[in-house]
């Protein structure tokens, strides 16, 4: 099985999953609801997909870093159950 097929292959496996769509609110909205606190949070990254070294899809898992002000590095996953 080629790269691509092997690609959607899996993507079949995961159909109608709203993890994407999810982690991009998450993303956006976590640094404007920090300001409703104290502003603890420093830095918010892009959702990033589960693949592999070879850029191959793994699962509809996306991961988001997160800095906080002093430094501490978080990593929120969502993830389809």
């Amino acid at each position: 099985m080629n790269e691509v097929a092997q690609i959607l292959q899996n993507a079949k496996n995961h159909d109608l999953l709203y993890c994407d769509y999810i982690a991009h609110l998450i993303a956006a909205m976590l640094p404007a609801a920090d300001q409703v606190s104290d502003g603890l949070i420093n830095m918010v990254g892009k959702p990033k997909m589960d693949l592999d070294r070879d850029g191959v899809y793994l699962s509809a898992d996306r991961k988001i870093g997160v800095v906080d002000k002093y430094g501490s590095v978080y990593e929120i996953t969502v993830r389809s159950l």
